[in-house]
């Protein structure tokens, strides 16, 4: 039994707080595809629109992480989906994944602000194509549709999106580089939108606090393991209280 239940419980799990709140918006324009709303929540492949085609800044600050969407994903999973070492994933704090064209399967440029009640920390990033970059994105990488679509549980509602799409992602290591509080209810993201190329630019569906959850998540094998293990304790109970009545009778 106790070795039934230390099978339950090896599985490790993250948690991502996905935004519930956007402020600070500049030149909302939902006629012009601006819409940064649509990137508060889990993922559902409904993204904003980002970039300077309209010859204006487009920014906006995303914040009330946890106060929404929060939702545990099972360690190895998602690092298996992602590309990248479990270590990796649990260093990092923020998660973002945005759409591209097949033609592009790079995360397209922004300037990050991360803060708090206290500090702020900017990244300025290009496009991420050097995979010996170094810095506080640890990690990034692209998914196709269905690989995005499938771990992450939602299908597609509208014919925007073609199939052959991809999905770029960023992982950052916030208070690895900073002396932000990324795990605070005051923490913030602001996003702007990089003019190269006069696109929408980028185009993000999520914006994700990612925290280590302190009782893991069994993996659907070990709750199999577990159900046998408990069927044959149960078995064994009642031949060791019914045989011997049997026999004496």
């Amino acid at each position: 039994m106790m070795l039934l239940f230390g099978l339950a419980n090896s599985a490790e799990a993250v948690t991502i707080d996905y935004a519930s709140i956007v402020t600070d918006i500049s030149a909302y324009d939902p006629g012009n595809t601006f819409r940064p709303e649509l990137a508060l929540g889990k993922p559902n492949g409904w993204h904003a629109m980002f970039g300077y085609n309209t010859g204006i800044a487009r920014t906006a600050t995303y914040s009330g992480f946890g106060q929404g969407d929060s939702i545990d994903y099972n360690t190895s999973g998602l690092a298996t989906l992602l590309g990248i070492s479990e270590n990796i994933l649990l260093k990092a704090d923020f998660f973002t994944i945005e759409t591209n064209g097949d033609s592009n399967s790079t995360y397209e440029n922004g300037v990050w602000v991360f803060s708090d009640s206290t500090n702020t920390f900017t990244v300025d990033s290009p496009n991420f194509t050097n995979p010996n970059y170094s810095g506080s994105v640890i990690a990034f990488g692209c998914l196709n549709n269905q690989a995005y679509a499938d771990f992450f549980g939602f299908t597609y509602e509208y014919a925007y999106v073609p199939t052959i799409n991809q999905w770029p992602f960023l992982l950052f290591d916030i208070d690895g580089y900073s002396d932000v509080n990324p795990h605070g209810s005051d923490f913030r993201v602001r996003l702007t939108g990089y003019d190269i190329g006069g696109g929408t630019e980028p185009d993000p569906d999520v914006m994700g606090r990612i925290r280590s959850i302190p009782n893991p998540v069994p993996e659907p094998s070990s709750f199999f393991l577990l159900g046998v293990g408990l069927l044959g304790v149960g078995l064994f109970k009642r031949f060791i209280v019914y045989w011997p009545l049997k026999l004496k009778n």
